[in-house]
């Protein structure tokens, strides 16, 4: 062989590795997935508010084109530390915040206008209550989902559940919302109209339950409690009173009846960040703008009822009851507590 044929051979095997090489890099940075950075800004550790971060870390499934990368900051009921988390947020390099309930995305809401950072922000696990609020302001990074009560389906359901209510004892919390004392007028309301009478006790702190609860459970046919953050977290303390005195606990979360309140409406918590991933899904993938994103309600609710809790809470199983779950009205039968 010839050194020119040798070196012609050579020049090709060379310029057919470069190609090769040249190749495969340009495939891979054309397979090389987008990374999407999600922050999960949490108020404190919940069953509740684990399934919402549960709904949204799996609905946001990755692409051919985009991997999601989701951070949980979680506060622990720490309002100091929740701001902290928040502005660590701000200066990390996120794509969008996910915040779970009022106090993760008035604080998120607040240091991004103060700061000018339009880090969009998807919210879940909020009352349609703080719609009032938000209204008020231009909406600029702002859309999620927020849950709508059903109270007045949910007071009807116990006439047919327990007819025999005449005292209703409503616990709740100054802390629940703007719309605390509008939904204490509609429930008291609709109960009168029921014929039914409302004793209403104010709990500031999951310590004063018992003390605060304990006076007057006795004269009550049924404790309801509203999507509340201290009776819901302080839900084992009104399980027991209740449990002691008969009372029916009739709770406003799926949760609380899963956990032994012998009745519950509710949302799927589920839900709530599953349709928030959707929106943060819009953001990422389609580059839309967080305010062109309308805010959506979540509006299927489903009642749930303990059957394990029905005897220690003064609850009977009669006719009725018996034809609502034949007929797949009760959603959620849960056996055990």
């Amino acid at each position: 062989m010839n050194k020119t044929v040798f070196f012609a051979i050579a020049l090709f095997f060379s310029g057919s590795m470069n190609l090769y090489f040249l190749y495969g890099k340009q495939h891979k940075e054309s397979t090389q997935k987008q990374i999407a950075r999600v922050a999960i800004l949490s108020p404190m550790s919940h069953p509740a508010i684990t399934e919402i971060e549960q709904g949204c870390i799996e609905t946001l499934k990755d692409n051919d084109h985009i991997q999601y990368i989701h951070t949980t900051f979680n506060a622990n009921g720490n309002t100091s530390l929740m701001r902290s988390e928040a502005e660590e947020i701000l200066n990390g390099e996120y794509d969008t915040v996910f915040t779970i309930g009022v106090q993760a995305t008035q604080t998120m809401r607040e240091l991004t206008r103060k700061k000018q950072i339009p880090l969009p922000i998807v919210f879940g696990g909020v009352d349609e209550g703080f719609k009032e609020e938000l209204d008020k302001d231009d909406l600029y990074n702002i859309t999620g989902a927020y849950d709508k009560p059903h109270y007045k389906q949910q007071l009807e359901l116990l006439t047919y559940i327990k007819p025999e209510t005449k005292q209703l004892l409503l616990v709740c919390s100054p802390a629940y919302g703007p719309s605390l004392q509008d939904d204490i007028q509609f429930i008291t309301e609709q109960l009168n109209k029921l014929n039914i009478q409302t004793r209403l006790v104010y709990v500031s702190d999951i310590s004063e339950l018992q003390a605060k609860v304990a006076p007057f459970i006795s004269e009550a046919d049924v404790l309801l409690i509203l999507k509340d953050h201290i009776p819901v977290t302080g839900i084992d303390v009104l399980i027991k009173l209740c449990d002691i005195h008969g009372v029916t606990l009739y709770a406003s979360d799926l949760n609380s009846g899963y956990k032994g309140a012998a009745l519950a409406y509710g949302i799927r918590e589920f839900d709530s960040g599953a349709q928030a991933a959707h929106k943060i899904k819009q953001i990422i993938e389609t580059n839309k703008a967080a305010s062109d994103i309308p805010i959506t309600t979540i509006e299927h609710l489903k009642f749930c009822l303990n059957t394990a809790k029905m005897k220690p809470q003064g609850l009977n199983i009669n006719a009725t009851v018996v034809t609502l779950m034949r007929q797949g009205c009760i959603f959620e039968h849960k056996e055990k507590s």
